[in-house]
C-alpha cells in the first residue's frame, strides 16, 4: 500500500493492533523519560560507590637547591659536601571517614528519590497510554456504527429514488436521507481524526516517532 505524500510514494505495511499490556511493556521499555530516569539512577549509585574512594598517591622526585653549574653538585677541594639535593617524595590524603558516610548516604537518597519519580512518572504514562487506548477503540466502534448507519441511508436513498421515478413517493424523502448521509460522513471525518490522534499519542509514548514518516506506526485502519 503507498501513500502519496507531496509528490514522493512512501511505503507503508500495515502491523498488528498492539494490546494495551504491550503497549505499556513498551513504554517501560522505551519512553525517553524513563530512559533518563534509569541513567540518573545508575550514575548517582556509581556516586555513591565512588563517595568512599580514596585520591590516588601522589609521588614526586628532582633536584631541590641545586645549583646550575655542575661542577658544584660534586665534593670539593678540602672535603667540602658538593650543594643540591636530589629528592623522592610520596604524599597520600586520607579522606575523612565522617564526610565520606555523608556523602555516600546523599547519594544513595538522592538515587532513592529519583526511583520513586520514575515509578510515579511509569504510573502516569501507564494512565495515559490507558486512556487514549480505549478512545481508540470507542472511536473505531464508532466508526463501525457509522458505517451501518451509512448502509442503511444509501438504502433509504435509493429507494426514495426509485419511488420518485415511479411516483410513488416525494422527492423529500430523498434529500432527507441525502442530508442525513452528509452529516454522517462529517461524523466519520471527526472520529477518524481522533483515531490518528490517539494513535499519535501511544506512539509518542513508546517512543516510536523516528521521523516524518516513521514505519513504525502502531494503527493502520
Amino acid at each position: 500500500m503507498g501513500l502519496l505524500l507531496g509528490g514522493w510514494s512512501v511505503p507503508i505495511r500495515a502491523q498488528a493492533i498492539m494490546g494495551l499490556d504491550s503497549i505499556q511493556a513498551a513504554i517501560g521499555r522505551s519512553n525517553p523519560s524513563l530512559k533518563y530516569s534509569d541513567a540518573l539512577v545508575r550514575s548517582l549509585d556509581e556516586a555513591a560507590v565512588g563517595a568512599r574512594s580514596w585520591e590516588a598517591p601522589l609521588v614526586s622526585t628532582g633536584l631541590w637547591m641545586t645549583p646550575y653549574d655542575p661542577s658544584l653538585w660534586k665534593r670539593q677541594a678540602g672535603g667540602a659536601p658538593g650543594i643540591g639535593q636530589y629528592m623522592v617524595s610520596a604524599e597520600q590524603m586520607i579522606p575523612n571517614r565522617k564526610r565520606q558516610d555523608a556523602e555516600e548516604a546523599y547519594m544513595r537518597g538522592m538515587s532513592s528519590a529519583e526511583k520513586e519519580r520514575k515509578g510515579a512518572t511509569l504510573n502516569e504514562l501507564y494512565a495515559a497510554a490507558k486512556q487514549d487506548y480505549y478512545q481508540w477503540m470507542m472511536a473505531k466502534r464508532k466508526l463501525g456504527v457509522l458505517d451501518q448507519d451509512a448502509r442503511l441511508l444509501d438504502f433509504m436513498i435509493r429507494d426514495a429514488e426509485l419511488k420518485y421515478k415511479n411516483n410513488l413517493g416525494k422527492i423529500n424523502a430523498y434529500y432527507k436521507a441525502k442530508a442525513a448521509l452528509g452529516k454522517l460522513e462529517l461524523m466519520r471525518l471527526e472520529w477518524e481524526n481522533e483515531i490518528v490522534q490517539k494513535r499519535i499519542a501511544l506512539n509518542t509514548l513508546m517512543n516510536r516517532i523516528r521521523g516524518r514518516y516513521s514505519r513504525s506506526i502502531l494503527f493502520l485502519y
